[in-house]
């Protein structure tokens, strides 16, 4: 028997197009640092999540997966 681990973050579409990362356990738009991860592009979204869910996870500080994904700069301001 296999079990899944729900990773705490997904990247959603949104209706005007744009896409956002939710917390999957409320549904709620992710809010780290209380900046909401909002009318981001698929890419970023998708980046973010992938950081978030590494950082929650323990498997890599969010500083050093930013650095990774070449987003250091763009979202500094949630570190």
């Amino acid at each position: 028997m296999s079990e899944t681990t729900e990773m705490p973050y997904a990247h959603r579409r949104e209706v005007n197009g744009s896409w956002a990362v939710v917390d999957t356990h409320s549904s709620s738009v992710a809010k780290p640092r209380f900046i909401p991860l909002l009318n981001l592009s698929k890419i970023d979204a998708e980046e973010m999540a992938c950081v978030l869910n590494r950082e929650a996870t323990g498997t890599r500080s969010l500083s050093a997966s930013l650095r990774d994904t070449g987003s250091a700069g763009q979202l500094a301001a949630i570190v």
